[in-house]
């Protein structure tokens, strides 16, 4: 028997050693996504990030930001092995230049390539209009882990800034030994001060924790974040917006299928006991997002440059909204508007409005006060605006993509 050539071995090794690149394969590639329907009411609509492509099983945990001149940033959970929460995972970036039409090339956010902590990221974002800057918070853990994780063991909590639209990113603060540590969705705001306010549920991204919620602000330009009194237990995913009154909104999804909103008078220092919004209850168990807008740019020019002030998590009864991922505050004028899943099983995604501060909210009955963007299958989701003025959407569609979706049709209603 003839010798094998030196380099077949090593060639042999390689081909049959498996790479996180290859082994959701192992099921099969999902089949191309066909292109969504355009639905009555839908101005616009496209797939941005595509399960299966990019190394990437499925895509997760929309955060949609207006930065003002067009640019919109689309930040994503890539699950590269496996649909579970606790697959290993990256965050992806990918940005358009003309308010969402088409987008560019997805990056990765080099802090979230970490391979000793790669599950478990998510991306919740803020604007900063006044230093054009993007902070992002992320959690992970090490991989393998679970998604009740309640030890945290090993688990990273930081914050990050990006002042070139995600280009470079530089450590802003390691929060992974504070108390006021915790794990956030979508957006949240910026107060006519220029605060900047997210709201969190505490602990380190753990869907079984029962330490409640809190919001997270800093007062310096985010150079530094203070952390404010948790909330009662049971408040899970959540976020918040700002009132016409000045004090902030906390809504939050909980383990069943009811929706808790929380009030605070003291810009997010302390929060009122939780009361079920009977209004936004009763859908799917998930994820929603919370936006105050005035369509068509009614708030004083805002949306030319950046949202009014933007909160995710499911709407409340007695509360207004906040503004599109921080921007200016909102306006008198500004309508209440509430993306989910209408569905109990994950389908439906549908936008509806209140035109009294969210006191009171359509109910599913057709009317001109709800939109149903799309009818498959639907999640988490990111309302948003366009520097045109248009109320847009992003959220998880058909079970492993990220899609877009803008909207006039509520542009009369003011």
């Amino acid at each position: 028997m003839l010798p094998l050539p030196p380099l077949l071995p090593l060639l042999l090794l390689l081909l049959l050693t498996p790479t996180y690149g290859a082994q959701h394969s192992q099921h099969g590639p999902p089949s191309p996504s066909p292109p969504l329907p355009l639905l009555p009411g839908v101005a616009f609509v496209t797939r941005v990030f595509e399960g299966g492509t990019g190394g990437c099983v499925m895509y997760r945990t929309p955060s949609l930001l207006n930065v003002g001149n067009g640019v919109l940033l689309a930040f994503t959970q890539c699950r590269q092995v496996g649909r579970g929460d606790a697959s290993p995972e990256e965050l992806h970036l990918k940005k358009s230049e003309d308010s969402g039409r088409t987008w560019g090339p997805a990056t990765v956010l080099p802090f979230a390539a970490d391979p000793l902590h790669n599950s478990l990221h998510r991306a919740q974002t803020v604007w900063d209009s006044s230093s054009n800057t993007v902070f992002l918070f992320d959690d992970a853990l090490p991989y393998p882990t679970t998604k009740h994780n309640k030890t945290n063991g090993g688990c990273i909590v930081r914050i990050w800034k990006s002042s070139d639209l995600g280009q470079h990113w530089t450590s802003v603060q390691n929060m992974t030994s504070d108390s006021g540590k915790g794990s956030g969705l979508a957006t949240g705001i910026q107060l006519p001060s220029g605060k900047l306010v997210v709201s969190q549920r505490a602990g380190c991204n753990s869907h079984k924790s029962d330490a409640g919620a809190h919001a997270l602000w800093s007062v310096d330009g985010g150079r530094s974040w203070t952390a404010g009194s948790p909330t009662a237990a049971d408040v899970n995913e959540n976020q918040i917006a700002r009132l016409t009154n000045g004090s902030l909104l906390m809504n939050a999804r909980t383990t069943g299928r009811n929706r808790l909103s929380l009030l605070s008078t003291n810009e997010g220092q302390s929060w009122s006991a939780p009361q079920v919004v009977a209004g936004l209850s009763g859908n799917a168990t998930c994820e929603g997002s919370l936006f105050s807008f005035a369509p068509g740019g009614l708030h004083g020019g805002a949306a030319a440059a950046a949202p009014a002030a933007a909160a995710g998590g499911r709407g409340g009864g007695g509360g207004g909204g906040g503004g599109g991922g921080g921007g200016a505050a909102a306006s008198d004028a500004s309508l209440l508007f509430f993306s989910h899943p209408q569905a109990a099983n994950r389908s439906h995604l549908t936008i509806r409005v209140s035109r009294d501060d969210g006191n009171t909210w359509s109910q599913g009955d057709g009317n001109d006060d709800e939109l149903l963007v799309h009818a498959g299958g639907s999640a988490y989701s990111c309302l948003g605006s366009t520097s045109e003025g248009e109320l847009a959407v992003l959220w998880e569609a058909d079970g492993k993509d990220l899609a877009f979706a803008t909207t006039k049709h509520f542009n009369a209603a003011l």
